[in-house]
């Protein structure tokens, strides 16, 4: 299931387009995993690009939210010119589940989850998060070839508590290119995967964003 889920599609705030697409995100897993007899696989669920709570950690103060914190110093999230932190006290935190003004990404990661655990199949099996249905967040500022890594350690913690059964992966933006890069290279983990809106054909608009502004 690749469905689009871009500004383009949905107007904002989105709402009713939201939560019916996450109704046949949830319902697809229900007409394949659904059946009696059917074994179920733990799922996990990555956001996209700015998709993660970042924080900076302060010796001997509260830490401090960067991201989505608005009023925070956005010096303190850059990159140098090899790609990596400037300040290696940045780190991730849980994925945004509702942002402070309903933005679609917000909408879609608050709506998608509980969609999943509201889900009834017929033999009893309930998705339920922190035991057989997860959020994985990263560091959008880096590096897909990190969040690659960090997401074969990740998938190898949720097969080892779950006697090793592949996962279910579904994903949104960016976290679809991390997902279907670990389902090409470690095909005997993964049992589907399911994206929305990823740039699989590539992100032309940022990028003439980043090079001529945005107007």
């Amino acid at each position: 299931v690749n469905d689009e889920c871009n500004d383009a599609v949905i107007p904002f705030p989105g709402a009713p387009v939201v939560d019916e697409l996450m109704s046949k995100i949830a319902s697809s897993l229900v007409e394949v995993f659904g059946k009696p007899k059917v074994e179920h696989y733990p799922v996990i669920f990555l956001p996209g690009v700015a998709g993660t709570y970042l924080h900076l950690k302060r010796p001997l103060l509260s830490n401090l939210e960067l991201w989505l914190e608005f009023e925070a110093d956005i010096g303190l999230m850059c990159l140098d010119n090899d790609g990596k932190p400037v300040n290696d006290n940045v780190y991730h935190g849980d994925i945004i589940r509702d942002y402070p003004f309903s933005l679609i990404m917000g909408s879609c990661n608050r709506a998608l989850l509980e969609k999943i655990e509201a889900i009834e199949f017929d033999d009893g099996w309930k998705y339920e998060e922190g035991e057989n249905f997860f959020v994985w967040g990263y560091d959008w500022r880096l590096d897909n070839a990190i969040h690659l890594k960090n997401l074969v350690k990740y998938v190898n913690q949720i097969r080892l508590k779950h006697e090793h059964k592949k996962v279910i992966l579904i994903a949104h933006s960016m976290g679809g290119l991390i997902s279907r890069a670990f389902a090409a290279e470690h095909p005997e983990c993964v049992e589907s995967l399911i994206t929305i809106g990823s740039p699989f054909a590539g992100a032309p608009k940022p990028f003439y964003g980043l090079l001529d502004g945005y107007t």
